[in-house]
C-alpha cells in the first residue's frame, strides 16, 4: 500500500480562516492514511478478530469446539467441565469466548444473536437396563433445553448422550453450559477425548 500525497488547494484569499480549515482537514486525512493505514498495520496479528468482534457489523465468528481431556467422574446435575479447546484439528475457539480456566466449560458469546450448540458425552459402561443419561443446555445456570436422553441396555457398551440445540444470546452477559444428568445414584466416570465428550457451537445469525 503506497503513500498518498494530496494537493492542498487555496480556498479564497490566502491565509483566511476558511483556507486554513480546508488545508488542515486535508492534511489530517493525508497523515491519518499514511500513518495509520500503512502496510505494517495489516501485518499478521495487527488487526485481530477481537478488535472487530462487536457491533452490528462486527466480524466475530463465535465458533468453538471443546472437549474433556482430564479424567473425570460426575454426579448427576453436574456442569461438564470441558477443559481443552486448543488441540490442532480437533478443537478450537476462534473468538476466545470459551472458558477453560475460571468457569471451566462456560461459553459466553460477545455478539447478540442466535447460536447452534452440540454436545456429546460418553460414560464408562457400568449401567444396567433401566438406567439413563441425559444432557441439557443451561443458559445462565438455568436449564434451557434438553440435548437428549438415552436409556441404557447393559454394561458392555459405552453409554452415550447428546444432541443439538439453538439458543439466543444477548451478546454480553448470557452464558451457556452443558449439564449431565443420570440415575445411577453415585458418581460416574466420563470417557475423555476429542471424539467422546465434547461441546461445540457457532453463531448462525445476529439479532
Amino acid at each position: 500500500m503506497g503513500q498518498i500525497s494530496l494537493t492542498l488547494p487555496t480556498v479564497g484569499a490566502p491565509n483566511t480562516t476558511e483556507d486554513v480549515k480546508v488545508r488542515n482537514a486535508l492534511q489530517a486525512i493525508q497523515t491519518d492514511y499514511n500513518g495509520n493505514l500503512s502496510e505494517s498495520n495489516f501485518a499478521a496479528g495487527a488487526l485481530t478478530e477481537a478488535k472487530m468482534a462487536t457491533g452490528a457489523n462486527g466480524l466475530a465468528k463465535g465458533c468453538f469446539r471443546a472437549f474433556r481431556n482430564a479424567a473425570l467422574s460426575l454426579v448427576t446435575g453436574s456442569v461438564v467441565p470441558f477443559d481443552n479447546d486448543a488441540t490442532a484439528g480437533n478443537s478450537w475457539d476462534v473468538s476466545s469466548w470459551f472458558d477453560t480456566v475460571t468457569n471451566i466449560g462456560r461459553y459466553t458469546p460477545q455478539v447478540a444473536g442466535y447460536y447452534e450448540f452440540n454436545a456429546h458425552v460418553f460414560m464408562v459402561p457400568v449401567g444396567t437396563g433401566g438406567n439413563w443419561i441425559a444432557l441439557a443446555l443451561y443458559k445462565n445456570s438455568v436449564q434451557y433445553s434438553q440435548f437428549g436422553t438415552v436409556m441404557l441396555g447393559g454394561t458392555t457398551t459405552l453409554q452415550t448422550g447428546g444432541g443439538g440445540v439453538i439458543a439466543q444470546a444477548n451478546g454480553t452477559t448470557d452464558f451457556f453450559e452443558v449439564v449431565l444428568n443420570h440415575n445411577f445414584g453415585s458418581t460416574q466416570s466420563v470417557q475423555t477425548g476429542t471424539g467422546s465428550t465434547y461441546f461445540a457451537g457457532k453463531l448462525i445469525g445476529r439479532s
